[in-house]
């Protein structure tokens, strides 16, 4: 699995099917972004498998990919805008 921004490969998943599920920080125009997919049921179901994705912003206070609640309101003062994009591709 190869991931493209702008036509230019930003990383690519070798042995897909042992790494169905996994995640990847990528720089997009400066921003720190995690990417996250689970292409389990894709790969696995011949019929009807679909793939996810999805992409998030982290913040440069966010250490590691998913933030405990008690860390959130200990940074509830600094104003961040975040992004998230869900991705859901199935076979058709």
């Amino acid at each position: 699995m190869c991931v493209c921004i702008d036509k230019k490969t930003i990383f690519e998943v070798k042995r897909l099917k042992w790494n169905f599920r996994g995640n990847q920080a990528i720089f997009v125009d400066g921003l720190l972004v995690d990417m996250m997919w689970d292409v389990h049921d894709w790969l696995f179901k011949p019929n009807n498998g679909c793939g996810v994705f999805m992409f998030r912003t982290r913040s440069g206070l966010d250490s590691r990919l998913w933030l405990e609640d008690k860390t959130l309101e200990a940074h509830k003062d600094h104003h961040t805008i975040g992004f998230s994009l869900l991705i859901c591709a199935c076979k058709n």
